[in-house]
């Protein structure tokens, strides 16, 4: 079975394909430090503390994604324009998703828990305008698992941590955000407008978590829950994905309350 930006893949190595330490952290800095000015691979290198082939590995996942532009003159990277901005209109005023401190620790060192647990992919993303941008991913070592990488994107409307995230937003922001969405991407189960998403919405609040059964993909399910940190300060939305027929109810409960448990509220700064 083959998606356009999601596959079901046997795979060998894909347990040591993405063990960093704090990948999250990792990404989240690299995505201020861009948004702020260009720079070189050397320069993100310097920065993150990291060689230049891991911070060179970084940026090319991020341009693959479309959220990176390369200067092949001045061999500088760049957000590109008009993709990395939080949905909440008070972003400019310092509540955008990158956000850092302990809580990047925190959050990394539960991903990678439950991902042991379940034996499927986990995943932290933050809003990029319409869609979720994974700025973690933890891969599964199942031979038959979901293969991501940081830079991978699900539309808002249409998948688990999409649905977590928009859960979380103030009355005002999330009529602002129904009203923006285009609703065409996903499959048949995904809402198709406003009205049918807010249905949705006030599932995931009573519940305080999302699933997402074959809404971006058919064969492929997902369970997440917002992120906040300190006083409130809504982050992202974190969960875990993999194929559909594995994703069973006696299975998503559990998943379900690991993250809400875990990750809803995180109280470290």
């Amino acid at each position: 079975m083959s998606t356009p930006t999601s596959r079901l893949l046997t795979s060998q190595n894909g347990d040591q394909r993405v063990r960093q330490r704090s990948p999250l952290a990792r990404a989240l800095r690299a995505l201020d430090y861009l948004r702020d000015r260009p720079c070189t691979a050397v320069e993100l290198a310097e920065f993150l503390g990291v060689n230049r082939s891991t911070a060179h590995r970084l940026l090319g996942e991020l341009q693959a994604a479309g959220y990176v532009l390369r200067d092949p003159v001045a061999r500088r990277f760049d957000l590109a324009p008009d993709k990395l901005r939080a949905s909440a209109p008070d972003a400019d005023a310092g509540h955008g998703p990158f956000v850092e401190g302990e809580w990047t620790e925190a959050l990394s060192g539960m991903l990678g828990k439950l991902r042991d647990i379940a034996g499927e992919a986990t995943m932290f993303a933050v809003p990029a305008r319409d869609r979720m941008l994974y700025a973690a991913f933890f891969p599964t070592g199942h031979p038959i698992g979901v293969q991501e990488s940081i830079g991978s994107v699900r539309p808002m409307h249409a998948s688990a941590i999409g649905k977590a995230y928009l859960s979380a937003l103030d009355e005002e922001t999330f009529d602002v955000v129904l009203g923006r969405l285009a609703y065409r991407e996903g499959t048949d189960r995904a809402a198709k407008g406003p009205f049918q998403l807010r249905d949705m919405i006030a599932d995931v609040r009573r519940l305080g978590y999302a699933v997402d059964h074959d809404e971006t993909f058919e064969g492929l399910s997902c369970v997440a829950t917002p992120v906040s940190v300190g006083d409130h300060i809504l982050v992202g939305a974190a969960g875990v994905t993999g194929p559909t027929h594995r994703f069973t109810a006696d299975r998503v409960q559990p998943y379900a309350d690991f993250l809400v448990r875990n990750a809803r509220h995180l109280n470290v700064r």
